[in-house]
This record gives structure tokens, sequence and C-alpha cells, in this order.
């Protein structure tokens, strides 16, 4: 009788193993499924990580490519600046430093290059403040240019006070419709307006003269035949009208 129980309970034992047993299976099956779906998403994020990384490598490829670009865009602007043949100085906007200048724009307002390049505009050419600063901050603030024709100031050049006659640009660079940059374009025409004006005296002198003198005169054109009177001229000659001839 004792055997029996023991064997009883001994079948218990074991029927109480096999059920553990089989919950572990089913438990180990469960994780087994969860690792299998980890592993999964673990291989999906492996795939994104490598899809994102040539992303990430063709886009570092494609900046680097951008990058070799603007620097020789850069480099190409900045030659041509340097080998223009009028003065050009480019000033940053939001501070008016000199950001580059030829060699033409300091023979035009007659500093060497390290009075010039390391300061702002009117640092480097105070003279001009006065009258231009608030010309230029309107280009900066509108982003239209001022276009100047034969304006005449006063430059200290090699540290001489001069009377200069230029005609001069202020060209607002513009990024994503702000500007980022003025450009000064500017060339001298002092000489141009002296004698233009040597001219126009000249003329006025004669022209006193003629009337002073009470002489008259007349200007033919020898290829069209067209002759010009003067009133004096049309007097002398008994014309009541003016003529053309």
């Amino acid at each position: 009788q004792d055997l029996i129980e023991e064997l009883r309970a001994l079948n218990e034992e074991l029927l109480s193993a096999n059920e553990e047993i089989r919950a572990a299976n089913v438990e180990m099956t469960a994780a087994n499924e969860e690792i299998t779906a980890a592993n999964e998403e673990i291989r999906a994020a492996n795939e994104e990580i490598t899809a994102s990384n040539e992303e990430l490598s063709e886009s570092r490829k494609q900046l680097m490519e951008l990058y070799q670009d603007l620097a020789e865009s850069d480099a190409y602007f900045r030659n041509m600046v340097k080998q223009a043949p009028v003065g050009i100085c480019i000033i940053r906007a939001n501070d008016l430093f000199i950001e580059a200048v030829n060699t033409a724009y300091l023979e035009l307002v007659g500093r060497p290059r390290h009075e010039i390049e390391g300061h702002t505009i009117w640092e480097a050419v105070p003279e001009a403040a006065e009258a231009y600063a608030p010309i230029m901050n309107n280009v900066i603030t509108t982003g239209e240019a001022f276009i100047a024709k034969e304006h005449e100031l006063e430059l200290i050049r090699n540290g001489i006070p001069e009377i200069v006659f230029v005609d001069f640009v202020y060209e607002p660079m513009l990024n994503d419709n702000e500007v980022q940059s003025i450009m000064v374009l500017g060339i001298e025409v002092t000489d141009k307006v002296i004698a233009r004006r040597s001219i126009e005296d000249v003329e006025e002198r004669i022209r006193l003269a003629v009337e002073a003198a009470e002489i008259g005169t007349f200007d033919l054109d020898l290829i069209s035949g067209i002759m010009l009177t003067s009133e004096r001229f049309d007097t002398i000659f008994g014309f009541d009208n003016h003529v053309d001839w």
C-alpha cells in the first residue's frame, strides 16, 4: 500500500513537473516569438540606418560639391573684383565692415590697403560719412541701388584734402530678398568734368565777346548745307525774323 501511495505521489509530481515544463515551453515559445519579432525590428532598424547612412553620405557628398562650387565662385568673384578697372569695395550690410576692396578703389580714395581692410567704411573714409552714410543706409533698407553722376566730394588722399568728381554706384547684393552686402563701384571723372567746364567757360567767354562786339555769327553744317544765323546776323542783313538757311 505504501508503495502505491509513493507511486501515486511520484506520478502527481511528474504531472506537475510536466505542467511546469509545458508552461515553461509556452513561455519559451512566446519569448522566442518576441525575440524573433525583436530581431525583425532590429533588422528593419538596421536597414533604415543603412539607408539613412547612405542618404547622409550622399547629402554630405552633395554638400561638399556645393561648398566647392561656392568656394570656386567666391574665388572667381574676388578675382574679378581684384582685376576690375573701376574701384570696387564690398561692404557687409549689418555692420558696414569692409569685406573686399581692389587696388583701383584704394587709388580712388588715396589710402593704403591696411587703412581700408579690417575697418568699417566710415572708419576708412570718415570725410564721406556725413553726406553718404544716410544714402547707404537707405540702400540697405530699401534694397534699391543708388547711382551718382559727377558727384563732387572732398577726399583726404595721401594725407592731402582734394576736391574730386566721382561717378559711383551703391549696388545692393541680395540673398533671399535681404540685403547682405553693398557693392560700391566708383570711378574718378575729375579730369573730364574740369575739361568740360573749361570748354563751357571758353564758349561763354566767346559768347560774351561776340555780344559785346555786336558781331553777327552763323553756323554752317557742311554736310547738310544748313546754316543757322544769330539774331545780330539777321539784324545786320535786314531779316525781320530768324531764318534757317
